[in-house]
C-alpha cells in the first residue's frame, strides 16, 4: 500500500516540477490530501485544466524525499529502503570466518564489536587456526579465541581489525512479524543480505532463542548478525533448518559484550 501511495504522490511531484513555473491561475479546491492516513494541512489548488497542485515540500518531507531546487529545476532523491540502509550502515562490520582444526575446516560468520569479533562457539570450537575476512580483505587476518560462553553458542575472538563496531539493540522490543535483516556468509558467500521475520521467542534447553523465519540463511551463516531496521544487532544466528533459524537474543549476552576489555 505504501509503495502505491508513494508512486501516486511522486508522480504529482514530477508534474509539479514541470508546471510550477508556468503562468497559470490557481484556485484553492475543497479537497484534503492524506498521506498514510495523516492529513496534510496545506491546501490543494487546481488550474483551469483540472490539474491538481499539491504542496511539494511538505510531501517530500513526509516521505523523506530529498528535494533541492537548482535554478529552474527540482532534483529529488527517494529514500533508501530499510534493507538498503542497514546494508550500507552495517555491512563493513560483518565478517566471514574460516576455522581450521587438525582434521577439517569450518566456515561461519560474525561481526565486529568494540575491536572483537563475535561469532557462534561451534564455528571456532577446537580450531588451531582462525582466519577472518571482510569485504575488502583478500587474505584476512588471524584471530584467537578470547572467550567462549559455558552454555550458549557464543564465542569472542580477538583479532586486529579497524572495522567499525556494530551497535547493540534491544531484542525485548521485537514484535512478532517484524522485519529483520541478517548479514551472514551462507556457503561462503560473503556478507549476503537477507530479509527475514521475527517469529517469536522460545525456551530451549540452553536458554531463550529467537525464531527467525522466511530466511535464506544456510550453512556458514552461524555466528552472523541479525539487525532491526534501525541497524542495531538484535540476535546472533546459531543454527537452522530450511527457512527457519534459531538465534541468540542480544539481550541475553549484552552484558558480556559490553564488559569486554
Amino acid at each position: 500500500m505504501k509503495k502505491f501511495s508513494i508512486g501516486l504522490i511522486f508522480g504529482a511531484l514530477l508534474m509539479l516540477s514541470v508546471n510550477a513555473f508556468a503562468a497559470v491561475m490557481l484556485n484553492e479546491i475543497p479537497f484534503v490530501l492524506y498521506i498514510d492516513d495523516v492529513k496534510v494541512e496545506k491546501p490543494l489548488y487546481a488550474d483551469a485544466n483540472g490539474t491538481t497542485y499539491a504542496p511539494l515540500w511538505e510531501i517530500s518531507e513526509k516521505f523523506g524525499i530529498d528535494a533541492k531546487l537548482k535554478g529552474n529545476d527540482i532534483y529529488m532523491t527517494t529514500p533508501k529502503t530499510d534493507t538498503e540502509a542497514v546494508a550500507e550502515k552495517c555491512k563493513d562490520s560483518c565478517v566471514m570466518i574460516y576455522a581450521y582444526t587438525k582434521t577439517h575446516q569450518k566456515q561461519g560468520s560474525g561481526f565486529v564489536y568494540n575491536g572483537y569479533v563475535i561469532t557462534a562457539k561451534h564455528v571456532v570450537e577446537g580450531a588451531t587456526r582462525i582466519n577472518i575476512f571482510t569485504d575488502d580483505e583478500k587474505y584476512g587476518v588471524t584471530g584467537v579465541v578470547h572467550y567462549t560462553h559455558p552454555t550458549l553458542d557464543l564465542a569472542v575472538i580477538k583479532a586486529y581489525t579497524n572495522k567499525p563496531s556494530v551497535v547493540l539493540g534491544d531484542s525485548d522490543k521485537l514484535t512478532e512479524g517484524q522485519k529483520l535483516i541478517s548479514i551472514t556468509s551462507p556457503n561462503g558467500t560473503m556478507n549476503s543480505i537477507d530479509e527475514c521475520l521475527f517469529s517469536g521467542l522460545g525456551d530451549y534447553d540452553k536458554g531463550k532463542f529467537i525464531t527467525i523465519s522466511e530466511s535464506e540463511m544456510a550453512s556458514g551463516s552461524s555466528g552472523g548478525a541479525t539487525f532491526n531496521p534501525d541497524g542495531e544487532v538484535v540476535a546472533i544466528t546459531t543454527n537452522g533448518i530450511g527457512a527457519s533459524h534459531l538465534a541468540i537474543p542480544i539481550n541475553s549476552i549484552k552484558s558480556i559484550l559490553e564488559g569486554l576489555k
